[in-house]
């Protein structure tokens, strides 16, 4: 009993001296965290007065640029762009028939040489677009002058977009059903290859713009003064392509619900509201690249860049998969369900880690690799 008494007469005058020890330790550490978010607040409101006051400067360099591209260099870098989609809509149209007859005589035996010849014959057309679009920069002599590097950048940014082109039309075939891997009709499957292509498109625009002004000789300070003009009309844009396309986007999702499950309401309930993560997602895109221009640190730009690029491919992925296995109807599960379940888990697993990295890392900077 006495020495109960004696723990509880100890716990108790403890008690206030934790307590004295503690609130001076829990006030220093509130203070040092107050101090660290005002310090910067201010940095960030110091380097946008910098960066905003560089905006005459942007002015300036963009009036000299007629001086420093010229005239014919002018036309050539236009004609870069002209060149290579004229010379992939050519070899499209050219190769439309070989691809009505292949789809024809193989997509009934064999869907999976169907789509493989389709496939074929885009690449075909993207090596076209790559010819023109060569030559065309053979046209300019000195290619690691202002003139020639703006050259490659073009020409560069139009084949990373049209092959980004080449994979959703791989899976939409707005004008073959019969090979389309998408479940969705073709009037959705048109509508929603136009909005994939914005959704490359706005972005890789973006990234161009600021190098193509450092290559031409602008500063840093007036590239960055140029994101923070154009980055939240990007971001608008993202966000008016999510709303325009929320609809189409949601049958394609909802089409890939299976119709019986424990989960399947939720999934549902997740395929129509898609838009609303897709609005937040593109509106922190914008501020991550105005952050960037700001502190000239881009890790968070790109964490939410690898991100948008691995929902995109599992989108894909999935797709493909239910594709390969919607024909299945059985009671039991058989082992190409099985052996499916297991590669879908696989990649779903590799896919929560990389956004778990690219969150926990590159965007909140909580951990280190």
């Amino acid at each position: 009993m006495r020495r109960s008494r004696h723990g509880i007469a100890s716990a108790a005058l403890a008690g206030p001296l934790v307590a004295a020890w503690a609130g001076p330790a829990v006030a220093q550490a509130a203070y040092h965290a107050e101090s660290t978010t005002g310090s910067f607040v201010k940095l960030l409101t110091e380097r946008l007065e910098f960066t905003v006051a560089q905006i005459p400067a942007l002015g300036a360099h963009l009036l000299r640029l007629p001086e420093i591209l010229g005239g014919r260099t002018a036309l050539v870098l236009v004609g870069i762009v002209v060149a290579a989609l004229a010379a992939e809509y050519i070899a499209r149209l050219l190769l439309s028939r070989a691809r009505a007859r292949g789809f024809d005589r193989l997509v009934g035996h064999s869907p999976l040489r169907a789509f493989g010849l389709a496939v074929l014959l885009d690449v075909l057309a993207l090596v076209a677009l790559i010819v023109a679009g060569r030559l065309m920069l053979g046209q300019i002599a000195d290619r690691q002058g202002v003139g020639g590097q703006l050259g490659q950048q073009l020409l560069q940014a139009t084949i990373y977009w049209r092959s980004f082109n080449l994979v959703f039309r791989a899976w939409l075939r707005p004008s073959t059903p019969e090979g389309r891997i998408a479940p969705v009709d073709d009037a959705t499957a048109r509508s929603l290859l136009a909005g994939l292509n914005w959704v490359v498109v706005l972005p890789l625009i973006g990234g161009l713009l600021a190098r193509m002004l450092l290559t031409t000789g602008a500063s840093r300070e007036m590239a960055s003064a140029a994101i923070i003009l154009y980055a939240p009309l990007i971001s608008v844009a993202l966000i008016a392509v999510v709303w325009h396309w929320r609809t189409e986007m949601a049958a394609w999702l909802t089409a890939m619900v299976r119709p019986a499950g424990l989960t399947r309401k939720l999934k549902l309930d997740a395929a129509h509201n898609w838009w609303t993560a897709g609005l937040v997602f593109y509106a922190l895109m914008g501020l991550a690249a105005v952050y960037a221009a700001l502190t000239e640190s881009t890790t968070a730009s790109r964490g939410l860049g690898i991100i948008e690029s691995t929902l995109i491919a599992l989108l894909l992925f999935e797709t493909l998969m239910h594709r390969i296995t919607r024909h299945i109807v059985s009671e039991l599960p058989m082992a190409g369900d099985v052996v499916a379940d297991c590669v879908q888990l696989v990649i779903r697993l590799y896919v929560l880690i990389v956004i778990a990295e690219a969150v926990m890392v590159r965007v909140l900077a909580a951990a280190t690799p």
